[in-house]
């Protein structure tokens, strides 16, 4: 199995896994040993594998530990201490693991909101569950070995855990200190709970196997774990949605759009429409349409033109897009401007682009073709435009999310807002936020504040909903757990 996951990493190409999305840097990318989530699904399932071979090969019938080694004392010293770095190596490499499956990808675990989830939600909560088995039991390896040493001095182990523990974030993980000092303290408890294991469960006598009761230490450490990066992540997503609303809010941009296509127009195109049959003279167009247009109006949009002829066939297009993917994405998932023929389409709620629509008439009212200027902002650009994605009737704007409510304010007066959150009609001067970004709370809702402006404030707020999300993140993690364990 190791041999065929080396094979894996070193011949990605010959078995083309960068084909499938699970196996995507765009998913999840944290290092070279984890560039996708398949791969972290894949290694963390030999983790889990190998911890349980192992255990099986050490300790297949419950026997005592082993004695005290036949070495001298400083020999022993020396196990000991390899013993609990080891310990504390696997315990903060499997924390850095489970944060980045959060920070570091783009898989949703908001449980709270469940048409945000995905398939690959699912996927992560079976890789939280192979990392929790694996950690089980090579933390009971080290441990088996670990305990005959300090037989007869085991605060020895509690201290030397905690002064290698706090070395480490003191030279290693200084930025993210306060959550490492948790998990050290979690670790200490661990071990105490495990050196008293079979104490506690006489003391407890639960009618269950001891393997549940681990799960569910283990379910509840992840989800607390997981949490304080959720609302992180959340949070840095939700100044990315403010960003974006506050540049599709902006009629300026608007104005700009409409004015680097305002020379193409029909009568332009009625007149040129003939050279586009030509691939050179069809190439020469478009280079000089999206330069002389777009390069003098946006710079900070990227453009794409699309021709098709009275028949709706492409003329020269690059990519896939088909006449029927574009009309579709028209009628079902973009929504109209103030000005003419111009749409915004949202396929998530972090992107959008501007799309143009022209039909060429000649004279007669005959049709010569159909053509397509998609407008898609360098910041907020859609990934891909794929036919599969119009086909969707999700409803992506800000307006109708089940989760965000916002407002935009100009000159402290309310301009625009979603229906569902009593935002004030005005603003009062000790309401301005201070600096660009401003969290505050308000009855039971986060409200974020973006100061757009001089004049210009936009607030975005979600329900707290703290105790539901706890229990729901807590059911997602033990559910796969025990099935798994069955």
């Amino acid at each position: 199995m190791l041999v065929f996951r080396l094979l894996l990493y070193l011949c990605r190409d010959l078995f083309k896994l960068n084909s499938l999305d699970l196996f995507g840097p765009h998913l999840y990318n944290a290092n070279f040993i984890l560039p996708s989530f398949g791969d972290l699904l894949l290694n963390s399932a030999l983790f889990c594998w190998f911890g349980i071979f192992i255990w099986n090969r050490i300790k297949p019938d419950g026997t005592i530990p082993p004695g005290e080694s036949r070495g001298g004392h400083r020999i022993q010293w020396l196990q000991g201490i390899l013993y609990i770095a080891l310990l504390l190596l696997l315990t903060f490499v499997v924390v850095n693991v489970i944060r980045s499956i959060i920070s570091n990808s783009k898989v949703s675990f908001d449980v709270t909101n469940f048409f945000g989830l995905s398939v690959y939600t699912a996927i992560g909560f079976i890789i939280l569950a192979f990392l929790s088995f694996g950690f089980h039991y090579f933390s009971r390896i080290l441990f088996y070995y670990l305990f005959p040493v300090f037989r007869s001095r085991v605060y020895l182990i509690y201290l030397l855990i905690a002064v290698g523990g706090l070395s480490y974030i003191a030279l290693v993980a200084s930025e993210s200190s306060s959550l490492y000092l948790l998990c050290l303290l979690w670790l200490l408890v661990y071990t105490f709970l495990f050196n008293n294991e079979r104490s506690l469960n006489k003391l407890i006598r639960f009618n269950i196997s001891g393997t549940i009761v681990w799960i569910f230490i283990f379910s509840v450490s992840i989800s607390f774990l997981m949490l304080s990066e959720i609302d992180n992540a959340e949070l840095k997503q939700r100044r990315v949605y403010i960003e974006k609303l506050n540049v599709k809010s902006d009629s300026a941009t608007e104005r700009l759009i409409v004015m680097a296509n305002v020379y193409l127009d029909n009568d332009f195109f009625e007149e040129n429409y003939h050279r586009f049959y030509d691939e050179q003279q069809n190439e020469y167009l478009r280079d000089s349409i999206l330069s002389n247009n777009y390069s003098r109006y946006i710079k900070d949009y990227t453009p794409g033109l699309y021709l098709f002829d009275s028949l709706n066939k492409p003329m020269f297009n690059t990519g896939n897009l088909s006449y029927e993917s574009l009309q579709n994405i028209i009628q079902r998932q973009s929504t109209p401007t103030s000005s003419p023929d111009l749409y915004i389409y949202e396929p998530s709620y972090e992107k959008f682009a501007y799309i143009t629509q022209r039909r060429v008439m000649n004279d007669e009212g005959g049709l010569i073709g159909t053509v397509w200027i998609i407008s898609k902002p360098n910041k907020y650009s859609p990934d891909a435009i794929r036919p599969e994605l119009f086909r969707q009737s999700r409803d992506s704007s800000f307006f109708n999310s089940p989760v965000y409510n916002y407002a935009v304010y100009s000159k402290n007066l309310l301009i625009t807002s979603s229906k569902k959150y009593p935002f004030t009609s005005t603003l009062l001067r000790s309401q301005v936020p201070k600096s660009t970004f401003e969290l505050r709370e308000n009855n039971g809702y986060s409200e974020l504040w973006y100061r757009a402006g001089y004049d210009k404030i936009i607030v975005m707020t979600r329900k707290n909903e703290r105790i539901l999300e706890t229990i729901t993140l807590f059911s997602y993690i033990f559910v796969p757990s025990c099935s798994w364990w069955r």
